[in-house]
């Protein structure tokens, strides 16, 4: 009895230099994300931010308030992909219940819900978000998330579809890279024979616009 009673207290002995250590790492990688949110590097301060919270094990007040705030530097710059305003929404809801309904006594950041108000003029859904992507010529984006659709899987899906070949368009306009012409033709010639095998029914104008890019060169 005596020795398991030795082994509990060598136990509790050994765990707080070992909680001070991960406090302390948890702190430093909070700094770092501050310094980095400071000089406009808001990727660097993502990853302190992850780190920090894989050290800690769950996103204190902290960790979520800087993380917040880090995701809407590129939103707020116009940078912005459907994953990162999803997440973001992610964030600001979580934010709000825990700390605003959980804990009414930890006070809600202005900035914070500044922030979080602001998530409602943007696109919610995932093809609109590619669409305003695309009105303001940023094809990368409109890309990125595409293939991040298409990852997801589902049926095929004509809207859809036309995007990506409005997005390798632009693409092939600004870079003039052999891989998305190749890469737009696949797309062009995929179209049209789905919609000649029925899968869907696009709107006149759309269906000249690929045939259009299908005559081309």
């Amino acid at each position: 009895m005596k020795r398991i009673a030795a082994i509990v207290l060598l136990g509790l002995v050994m765990a707080g230099p070992l909680q001070a250590t991960r406090s302390d790492r948890v702190d430093t990688l909070i700094t770092e994300a501050r310094t980095a949110l400071s000089a406009g590097d808001y990727q660097g301060a993502l990853g302190s931010l992850l780190d920090a919270e894989s050290t800690l094990g769950f996103a204190n007040p902290v960790i979520l308030h800087l993380r917040i705030t880090a995701q809407q530097m590129p939103l707020e710059a116009g940078n912005y992909r459907y994953l990162d305003l999803r997440e973001q929404r992610g964030n600001c809801a979580i934010y709000m219940h825990e700390f605003g309904v959980n804990h009414p006594a930890d006070a809600i950041s202005p900035d914070i819900s500044r922030i979080c108000a602001t998530l409602k003029s943007y696109p919610r859904e995932a093809l609109e978000v590619v669409r305003a992507n695309l009105e303001a010529r940023r094809y990368t984006a409109a890309l990125d998330d595409l293939a991040a659709l298409e990852k997801f899987g589902g049926a095929w899906s004509e809207p859809q579809a036309l995007l990506k070949i409005r997005a390798l368009e632009q693409a092939l306009a600004v870079e003039r890279n052999p891989e998305r012409k190749q890469a737009l033709r696949r797309e062009v010639d995929d179209y049209l024979e789905r919609v000649s095998a029925g899968q869907d029914q696009p709107l006149p104008a759309d269906l000249a616009y690929v045939r259009a890019l299908a005559g081309g060169d």
